[in-house]
């Protein structure tokens, strides 16, 4: 009885902090997942922080994703103060030649965010998270003007849009379908490095046997015991570094070759790749989708569809250019 008067009014967080004991509900362990989610391996592979940069392309030091707690604290920015004392730089600056640039404070970012159409309440709020991580980011981010930033902060929500799109899952008749998998890797085991089915025609080198379902168990047993590296010796799949440049309909439509690599597929039909190459990729459809097809397809044309090479690092080259 003295025990639970003890308790009493306490979570079972408190209580095991007071004996070391934990209540019934807390002695079984949470139930794992058997394999995580492609989204949890991309960030314990590279890294929140590094994953956060390559995906909204904000300067060390804007943290993408973060807590609500952070969150919460990062909305009362504009009244924050450093440990020092000193007020909280505020980076976005709006460039006006002939006259001085000016950095916009909180009610200046409110305005334009309110000003321009983003396409939605939820775009909306996205794009006053984003301006507030530029606004507090350690770089200045600097705009000629309302419409490049625009610009600018609608292709970092699209590609917060597409790296979801990317793990989206679709029941299908004969099981679950994805864009996007790893290579040689459950669920999709016994299949190297592809592009999605959807998107073959688009892009070369072709798969080397079509997309098959590969049920010869003979070969199934053989990749199971073989190191990751060397399974693609079984089917002729790609080894080591692998990439895609696009075939005759691709260069005539590098929209397209883009987007139906992300169309949900069964296990042995879906986009196989390793993270650096969706965090590449997520960034080059972003991109297409802020600019328009036609936009889009004219600037790869003019950039040369023969240097279009689906890597690790594709969106960087296309940058440097």
């Amino acid at each position: 009885m003295r025990r639970r008067r003890q308790y009493k009014g306490l979570g079972p967080g408190a209580r095991l902090l007071l004996d070391g004991t934990p209540p019934k509900r807390l002695r079984k362990a949470p139930r794992q997942r058997s394999r995580p989610l492609f989204l949890a391996d991309l960030h314990r592979a590279i890294g929140n922080h590094v994953v956060s940069l390559l995906f909204s392309q904000l300067a060390e030091g804007a943290r993408v994703g973060s807590s609500k707690t952070d969150h919460s604290q990062r909305l009362n920015v504009d009244n924050a103060t450093t440990n020092k004392g000193k007020r909280v730089q505020r980076k976005v600056v709006m460039e006006q030649p002939p006259l001085a640039p000016v950095t916009m404070n909180a009610a200046s970012r409110r305005a334009f965010i309110k000003k321009h159409n983003w396409g939605g309440t939820g775009n909306r709020r996205m794009a006053s998270r984003i301006i507030l991580d530029m606004a507090i980011a350690s770089d200045a981010f600097r705009f000629s003007g309302e419409a490049e930033l625009k610009s600018d902060i609608t292709k970092r929500i699209y590609t917060s849009r597409y790296m979801k799109e990317s793990q989206r899952r679709v029941k299908g008749k004969w099981g679950e379908k994805r864009g996007f998998g790893y290579p040689f890797t459950s669920p999709s085991l016994y299949w190297g490095p592809r592009v999605n089915y959807r998107a073959k025609d688009y892009w070369v080198p072709h798969v080397a046997d079509g997309y098959d379902l590969r049920v010869d168990k003979a070969k199934r047993r053989k990749i199971r015991e073989l190191a990751r590296n060397r399974r693609c010796t079984v089917y002729g799949d790609p080894c080591g570094g692998y990439s895609w440049t696009l075939s005759p309909t691709g260069k005539a439509d590098p929209y397209n070759a883009i987007v139906k690599l992300f169309i949900p597929q069964y296990r042995h039909k879906r986009t196989l790749i390793h993270c650096d190459y969706l965090v590449s990729l997520v960034h080059f459809r972003a991109f297409a989708k802020t600019v328009g097809k036609k936009q889009f397809n004219d600037r790869m044309k003019w950039y040369g569809v023969d240097r279009i090479e689906l890597k690790w690092n594709a969106f960087d080259d296309l940058q440097r250019t």
